[in-house]
């Protein structure tokens, strides 16, 4: 568990200890290309209790077997989960290559978290093809692309 709080060391809630904060982690998510040209893959970032102030947070998107700006738009932002909210999302968008291809792999990660802890400070999405197989003269697929 990695204890966040604000740049005075101490928490933003009241001076609540670290321990009573609510903690954080985000969900692993499956999504796939689409036509038109882009979809959205939501990752969804979780409180364990139900915070009584927002919850703000840093997050980026980077690449473990998929091309920025091919697959996916890379991005860096900031989120809040409300007080009163248990969940908060985050949609990254997904590219259609128009390759036949193996799944694709990006990975968010949070950081700068305020009024929490992280419990689990990465989630990953799974990009699914939504190209068909091509088949060559010897009749066996051909796989346009990998990223592996």
């Amino acid at each position: 568990m990695v204890a966040c709080s604000n740049d005075s060391g101490t928490p933003d809630s009241d001076n609540e200890p670290l321990e009573n904060l609510p903690e954080l982690s985000v969900t692993d998510v499956t999504g796939a290309e689409s036509v038109p040209a882009y979809s959205s893959i939501l990752f969804k970032i979780r409180v364990s209790k139900t915070p009584n102030v927002d919850i703000s947070f840093d997050y980026t998107v980077i690449k473990v077997a998929a091309e920025p700006s091919v697959d996916f738009t890379e991005k860096t932002s900031q989120a809040i989960i409300s007080a009163g909210s248990l969940t908060t999302e985050v949609a990254i968008e997904i590219l259609d290559d128009e390759l036949n291809e193996v799944e694709e792999k990006i990975e968010l990660i949070i950081s700068s978290v305020k009024n929490a802890t992280i419990k689990d400070e990465n989630g990953f999405g799974i990009i699914k093809d939504n190209d068909d197989a091509s088949f060559g003269a010897d009749g066996y697929v051909n796989q346009d692309n990998f990223w592996l």
